[in-house]
């Protein structure tokens, strides 16, 4: 007799098939990682390029470039934009299901920092409450890359003052060109923010000679984000004078200079191509540059 196979009426479901239904999300998974690490490459790229290259344009690029990455964006948005262009077929149903979990992740930091927001507030309330602080007499210190004068902090030298200066010493400009940048309070183009400008920017070809305006000792030599290359000369009864943003430094720290001697080469300031940045202080108190040269009648 003939032997009979018996077949289930349905087949088993294999491996395979449940391994198929996990495909597009991993290919998903996939194309977000290579396009988040395409973008990250060139990225990178292109910033290494701006910084090296060191021109007016490339900072200015850069200063936008510090303000985007400071702020938060939609990954997801931007990413499915990249995608679309590249023709590059999306499953909806995945985006829309990350999107919700980052939209319920989002509203939970939300409400967290809301609450510890709320401790602190009844923190302070307490203390401010039980000792009485004058927060006038408070001073903040901030990072090198924050030196910004502000004119709460800084004093500046009364127009009779300057006058009294003019009088008695015979100062001589830096180097002839016209004011680009003078001094006082001025607003940031790029950020919106007011500062306090405590010297005049006097526009020169890159690589002029810098003069001192006054006989004295170099009592510093070098480098800081708030002024470039820089030299800062000491003269008589707490005159001090600053040559920033330069391009060669030629006078050591120590050395007793002449008026009208060569201690530096013109560089560029605050993306200002072929300019110096000129300070004149006295007793710790700023002084207007423009206001003294004026004073001698002293010619741009």
């Amino acid at each position: 007799m003939n032997e009979i196979t018996m077949r289930p009426k349905y087949s088993r479901q294999t491996g395979t098939q449940r391994n198929r239904r996990r495909e597009p999300d991993n290919d998903l998974l996939s194309i977000k990682v290579a396009v988040q690490l395409l973008v990250v490459v060139v990225f990178l790229s292109i910033f290494a390029l701006c910084k090296a290259a060191n021109t007016p344009a490339t900072k200015s690029l850069v200063a936008k470039v510090n303000v985007v990455t400071t702020t938060n964006y939609d990954s997801n948005k931007y990413i499915k934009k990249i995608v679309t262009a590249l023709g590059i077929n999306l499953p909806e149903k995945g985006l829309q299901t990350e999107n919700l979990i980052d939209g319920s992740q989002q509203q939970q930091e939300f409400d967290n920092n809301s609450e510890i927001s709320e401790n602190s507030d009844n923190l302070i309330s307490e203390n401010n409450s039980s000792s009485s602080i004058d927060k006038t007499d408070k001073k903040y210190d901030t990072t090198a890359d924050e030196q910004i004068a502000d004119t709460s902090t800084i004093e500046v030298l009364s127009d009779s003052e300057i006058k009294a200066i003019a009088d008695k010493y015979s100062f001589i400009v830096p180097i002839k060109g016209e004011y680009v940048s003078l001094f006082g309070t001025r607003t940031d183009a790029l950020t919106g923010k007011s500062s306090f400008h405590s010297g005049i920017d006097i526009g020169a070809n890159m690589g002029t000679s810098i003069k001192a305006a006054l006989a004295g000792e170099v009592i510093e030599v070098g480098s800081s984000p708030e002024y470039g290359n820089y030299i800062k000369l000491q003269h008589n009864d707490g005159m001090k004078t600053i040559y920033a943003y330069c391009s060669t430094l030629i006078a050591k720290k120590g050395q007793k200079v002449n008026q009208g001697d060569v201690i530096a080469k013109v560089g560029d300031t605050e993306g200002l191509s072929g300019s110096l940045h000129f300070e004149v202080w006295k007793d710790n108190k700023a002084v207007d540059p423009e206001k003294l040269l004026n004073y001698l009648n002293i010619s741009k």
